[in-house]
């Protein structure tokens, strides 16, 4: 997988750098956090590189010694989860800082969800989202299992920053080409946890495996 995923990084890194700039410039509590727009800037950089580092480097280059704990009594744990909740209550802001996600779609859509600001629910009861940007035989093939009834859905996409605040949950395996993550239900848009960032076409290129090859009916 280092291979796929240092050819992915520079588009990531990039996405992600570019999307914190533009939360910097709409969030005041965003701004709250970031001296300017640069040092936000460089800051999504720096997180989306420590995503996926782990990726490109190998799990093995650093060797992390166990720690040992005593075990907790369930007050402990209780008081613990309560701890490490999502959303600092007294501030209404959350513990962990947002990542870009991808929803891949057709351009019709992507139009409705850009104006309405919502990703309806689909099959399954919710919405998936990915976190790698690739081109639409790979998006097709992957997320959407080769279906012809998905043919044209590989072709868009609409970009969003969502923090830990939005159930958003791996659904795949983490070392997958394209990783899918699914929210229940519909997904909208509530600044500063989730902002619709962009949307556009899918021009992005291929995963080497699928370079080549093209959709089915669309050439």
């Amino acid at each position: 997988m280092a291979a796929p995923a240092a050819a992915a990084a520079p588009v990531y890194i990039g996405g992600v750098a570019i999307a914190y700039g533009f939360m910097y410039a709409v969030s005041p509590e965003f701004r709250k956090n970031h001296n300017n727009m640069g040092e936000a800037m460089l800051d999504g950089a720096s997180n989306a590189y420590d995503n996926v580092s782990d990726l490109i480097f190998g799990e093995d280059d650093v060797y992390t010694p166990p720690v040992t704990t005593a075990p907790q009594t369930q007050t402990q744990t209780q008081t613990q989860t309560q701890t490490d909740a999502a959303t600092d209550t007294a501030t209404d802001t959350a513990r962990c800082p947002p990542l870009p996600y991808i929803h891949y779609t057709d351009p019709t859509s992507a139009s409705l969800i850009m104006g309405a600001r919502t990703i309806v629910a689909g099959v399954g009861g919710g919405v998936y989202l990915a976190n790698r940007f690739y081109g639409p035989y790979t998006v097709w093939s992957i997320l959407f299992i080769g279906s012809l009834a998905y043919a044209h859905k590989p072709f868009y996409f609409v970009q969003l920053m969502a923090d830990c605040t939005a159930p958003i949950a791996l659904r795949s395996s983490p070392n997958s080409i394209m990783p899918e993550y699914f929210h229940p239900g519909a997904l909208r848009e509530r600044p500063p946890h989730v902002i619709f960032t962009a949307s556009g076409p899918n021009i992005f290129p291929e995963h080497p495996d699928f370079a080549g090859y093209t959709v089915p009916g669309y050439p």
